[in-house]
């Protein structure tokens, strides 16, 4: 089942398109010989709604959570360095020695630190796809999270606001690669990577 302004793919009994809002015509569904017939329009559109709303809680959590390792993992690595820091600076005979170790524990947290962000990445996407599933299911063409998608990757976006169109779109620094957070990331951790590198190397 295909959009008829779009073209993106529908799941059968879409009444909305969730990427541009198209309002997609009723087809009539034959029910299977012996069932009792579909579910009545008004339990699907209250079961999509708590779908919708409970996808969006736990994508909430979900970044919160985020967020929270990353001030962990900051700090993390913040403590690891000013302890390697500490046993260059000394000149102590056994700073070589202990300054391994901490690098090599460096090295786990921040790999960690990349498997788990990445993990929750997929999740997020999933949250997300999931959300733009269910709006289409929705009563009147919600559109949040497909607009807000579309948004995020640097598109164009029309809101209808006291009765006039307003576009929005992020600015050309936001829409660097560097600007999106997951990008952001990466970025981050390789720092850190190649820190750890460099001096176990140097040590």
């Amino acid at each position: 089942m295909e959009c008829p302004n779009c073209g993106d793919q529908l799941h059968e009994g879409a009444r909305y398109c969730s990427k541009c809002g198209t309002r997609i015509r009723e087809r009539p569904v034959s029910s299977p010989v012996g069932t009792q017939g579909s579910i009545p329009s008004t339990d699907r559109m209250e079961n999509a709604r708590v779908g919708y709303e409970a996808t969006l809680s736990v994508w909430i959590a979900q970044t919160q959570l985020i967020w929270s390792r990353f001030n962990v993992v900051i700090v993390a690595n913040s403590i690891i360095l000013g302890a390697v820091g500490l046993t260059i600076v000394s000149g102590h005979s056994l700073s070589a020695s202990l300054t391994r170790p901490l690098c090599l524990v460096g090295l786990v947290v921040s790999l960690a630190w990349l498997c788990t962000y990445r993990r929750a990445c997929q999740l997020n996407s999933y949250l997300l796809s999931s959300a733009r599933e269910l709006e289409s299911y929705l009563a009147d063409p919600v559109t949040t999270v497909s607009r807000g998608t579309e948004f995020s990757e640097g598109n164009e976006v029309a809101l209808a606001i006291g009765g006039e169109t307003k576009k929005l779109r992020l600015t050309w620094l936001a829409r660097t690669s560097l600007a999106k957070t997951e990008s952001f990331y990466y970025f981050l951790i390789a720092i850190f990577l190649i820190l750890y590198i460099l001096l176990l190397f140097r040590f």
